[in-house]
């Protein structure tokens, strides 16, 4: 497993998350796109499938929240070793909220174009539950963690991030389902505490 995550990482030089294409057709479309990973053997492997979608007129990727999620669920249930660290999403009336065995929040909303999490240190922690958020590594055989004497974690205010602003970047629901733009799906919920980001070319996904 640690050639795995080790492996994951690797790939991180991978930056870009956002390709302005050429011969984009004016009318909105979804398409697929294999995603690619490392394996655990070195070698490249597709992990998946997944959905691509294009606004009419707009050479912006989004990407389906559902599967977002599950792209954030592999990472973090790598990097802590255990199938029980993922992420969760459901909709709650017109919202869309992703949650993990934390119980953090996030909600995402189409109506108020906003990304709101409730505690976002322990939204975005790969630290198991039983430790301080902050901390700085989880205790696993391989590691040599810092002690910790003590400590005291007090969350802090809600983080609210609004997109409104960003005509161009919006959230998107299409068939109740919802799309956010690959460069927000980045910055705000996948590259937050590892450096770890799913880029697009064109035709393909890579993490």
């Amino acid at each position: 497993m640690k050639k795995k995550i080790l492996g994951l990482l690797g790939l991180t030089g991978i930056a870009v998350t956002c390709v302005a294409l050429t011969g984009c057709s004016k009318g909105e479309r979804i398409e697929k796109a294999d995603v690619y990973m490392q394996g655990i053997t070195d070698d490249v492997m597709v992990a998946g499938k997944n959905d691509v979608l294009f606004k009419a007129n707009s050479d912006i990727p989004y990407i389906l929240l559902d599967e977002g999620v599950e792209v954030m669920s592999t990472v973090r249930t790598m990097n802590l070793d255990n199938a029980k660290y993922r992420y969760d999403l459901k909709k709650e009336n017109n919202d869309f909220v992703i949650s993990n065995e934390r119980g953090a929040k996030c909600t995402i909303s189409s109506d108020n174009q906003t990304i709101k999490f409730d505690d976002y240190d322990k939204f975005v922690s790969t630290i198991q539950e039983t430790q301080d958020p902050l901390s700085m590594l989880t205790i696993k055989k391989d590691y040599k963690p810092i002690k910790t004497l003590t400590g005291n974690y007090t969350p802090g205010s809600e983080v609210t991030m609004d997109l409104k602003p960003y005509s161009k970047l919006d959230i998107y629901v299409k068939d109740n389902k919802c799309y956010i733009p690959l460069s927000v799906f980045n910055s705000a919920l996948f590259n937050t505490s590892v450096n770890v980001n799913l880029a697009y070319n064109g035709k393909s996904y890579f993490i």
